[in-house]
């Protein structure tokens, strides 16, 4: 995908990793409403700077700053499943609009995709039940089957069609349209 995202122009990088980490931001949301605030005013931050083209007069630091203490780590918080990563999708997106790259890129829907595929996971095999020992084979197995299911292959289709309309022209406000639209992870 990297090759891929190395032919779009930075804005339409930036516009990508933001669509993705908005889709998924009400994973992080219904976790952490109380940080949910300043993740969604990191989002709109960002998607400002990205529809008007410039960053004149934007403090990332601070930005940066009070984005990151928002979003805790697996460590902090080992039972937030697909929130961590939600947070970590939107963490990404800033750092893809400050620099737009097409590594910052890939780390925002690679973090977008890990919140949906551990959603999807943990709603087919629930911590709070056991599930017995499970070997790599058996693990493989159920990766497989959480692939397969409704909420993955929603996102899947929802990436597919964002990079096709990137592909071909679309600015940053018809990708953030995109990326607004319902989903199965609200």
């Amino acid at each position: 995908m990297i090759p891929r995202l190395d032919l779009l122009s930075d804005s339409s990088r930036s516009a990508l990793a933001l669509a993705c980490a908005t889709k998924v931001s009400p994973y992080f949301s219904k976790r952490f409403p109380d940080q949910a605030e300043t993740l969604t005013s990191t989002l709109d931050e960002c998607w400002r700077v990205v529809l008007k083209g410039s960053s004149i007069n934007v403090n990332w630091d601070v930005i940066l700053q009070e984005a990151e203490e928002a979003v805790p780590t697996s460590m902090d918080e080992p039972e937030a499943g697909p929130a961590i990563p939600a947070g970590e999708a939107a963490l990404c997106a800033l750092d893809a609009t400050i620099e737009s790259t097409p590594e910052n890129t890939y780390e925002a829907i690679s973090a977008a995709y890990t919140a949906v595929e551990m959603s999807s996971f943990l709603s087919m095999y629930p911590p709070d039940q056991d599930h017995g020992s499970i070997d790599v084979k058996e693990l493989n197995a159920r990766m497989k089957k959480v692939c397969e299911t409704a909420v993955v292959i929603e996102f899947n289709r929802f990436l597919d069609q964002l990079i096709a309309r990137v592909e071909a022209g679309a600015g940053p406000a018809e990708i953030r349209g995109l990326g607004d639209g319902a989903s199965s992870s609200r």
